[in-house]
Formats: C-alpha cells, sequence, structure tokens
C-alpha cells in the first residue's frame, strides 16, 4: 500500500491524499500538487520525492520559515516513513500507510499532470510583493551562440523528462535531474537526483541545494551554463550590407 498524507490546518482535516507519484510538490502557488495557500507558506515550499518503492522523503526548498519534522527543522532533504509528522506554518501533514478515505482530486483546468488540495487563506499583497522582489534570470550556454534559456518560472525543471524547461539528452541523463528555485532571498540550484548525478556550481558540487549568484557557472551532467541575474540581451540586429 501507498504511504499517504493527512492534510489538517489547525488541527481541522483538510484531506487525505496517496503519494503515488515520483515527486509532488507542496507550496502556496497553484502550480503546486498540494497548494497550502498561506502567507507564511512560501509560493513552491518543499516536495515529496520518491526514492524507491513506497519509500519518499521531504525537502525543503531554502524556505524563509521552514519545514518542520518530527519538531525538527529539515536542512536540505530526509526521508518519511510511516507515523512521521511535517509541520508547514499551521499546516500538519501526517504521514501513513494506514490512513483511510484517499481523496483524489480531479484534474484542475491548467497545464501540467497534477491534483490538489486548497485551503484559501491568503494574503495577495504578500504575493505580489513576492513576485516584486525576485529577480529574472537567464543561462547562457558557453558552447553554443544562440539564444539564451530564460527562466521565466518560481521553479525551472531540469532533465531528460518532457516536462523539463531545460532538456537534457543521453543515456544516462535522468528525468529530473535539478530545480532552480525562485524566492523571497533570491535564487538556488537544488539537486534532485536520486542517486546523486553531477550537479556543481563554479566547480564544487551540489549534492543537495546552493544560492545561486550572477555569474555562477553551472556543471548540470555534461552540460555546462552560466547563470545570470536579471533579463536576458536582446538579440543583436543584423548589420545592413
Amino acid at each position: 500500500m501507498a504511504l499517504q498524507v493527512q492534510v489538517a490546518f489547525n488541527g481541522r482535516p483538510v484531506g487525505k491524499w496517496a503519494l503515488d507519484r515520483p515527486q509532488m510538490r507542496i507550496g502556496r502557488s497553484p502550480e503546486n500538487e498540494i497548494q497550502l495557500d498561506l502567507q507564511v507558506v512560501s509560493r513552491h515550499h518543499a516536495s515529496f520525492e520518491q526514492r524507491g518503492p513506497n519509500e519518499y522523503a521531504i525537502r525543503d526548498l531554502g524556505t524563509i520559515n521552514g519545514t518542520w519534522l518530527n519538531g525538527a527543522r529539515i536542512e536540505g532533504v530526509q526521508p518519511v516513513k510511516d507515523g512521521d509528522v511535517i509541520q508547514i506554518g499551521a499546516f500538519t501533514l501526517a504521514v501513513g500507510d494506514n490512513v483511510s478515505s484517499v481523496h483524489q482530486a480531479a484534474p484542475r483546468a491548467r497545464s501540467g499532470d497534477s491534483w490538489n488540495a486548497v485551503t484559501r487563506v491568503s494574503n495577495e499583497d504578500r504575493d505580489e510583493r513576492e513576485r516584486a522582489s525576485t529577480m529574472r534570470a537567464y543561462l547562457a550556454f558557453d558552447s553554443s551562440p544562440g539564444l539564451p534559456h530564460v527562466i521565466d518560472k518560481d521553479v525551472y525543471q531540469i532533465g531528460k523528462d518532457a516536462t523539463c524547461e531545460l532538456r537534457l539528452e543521453g543515456v544516462f541523463a535522468p528525468r529530473k535531474l535539478a530545480l532552480i528555485v525562485r524566492g523571497q532571498g533570491g535564487w538556488k540550484l537544488v539537486n534532485v537526483s536520486a542517486d546523486g548525478k553531477r550537479v556543481e556550481r563554479n566547480g564544487t558540487p551540489v549534492p543537495d541545494q546552493a544560492w545561486l549568484a550572477d555569474g555562477d557557472r553551472l556543471l548540470l551532467l555534461d552540460t555546462v551554463v552560466v547563470f545570470h541575474e536579471g533579463s536576458a540581451p536582446e538579440p543583436s540586429a543584423a548589420k545592413p550590407a
């Protein structure tokens, strides 16, 4: 039986969901598979990640307010098991393998394949401030003179999967290698590969996550890119003959 999660807000049950996908994102944005719409929850706060058959871990995505597992703040990624309790703001997420009446929400009319739980207690002004406080960014390729890859999402996915914004090729490329996550504190590079695939920042391995700065050189498996904050440069116009 798949592990399941029972979500409650201030002790009031919200719903019950099965951990039956490779990755399930948690946060305030409606892009997440589990939406916890509360002002202290980051737009992209945490994620459940499958590590094996019926084995999952919880990852904090570099949030300010943090993710707590059994009373201890998570640093990076931690495995979860039957009986564990995760705290995100006023939400509790109880993990178990005998949670009854698991709810499967109907698909929503948006891009992506997802299912959601929503409790509407948001602060729209804070959401706008968060968007305004973050910078735009893009990736430039040393080996290619073509256009840069603009990072126009809060979570930019890198891997072989068709849903990734930066697609990697090759037999050994994982479905999901890494994420570039935008938040109040800036940008973070998060290694989400299950077997520690090669992710480096300025020649230093990133086994979990690292803050990014303008000009950082990233090695993503066999692909080398340079991270830049701000808007991507406009393509230069061809000079008349």
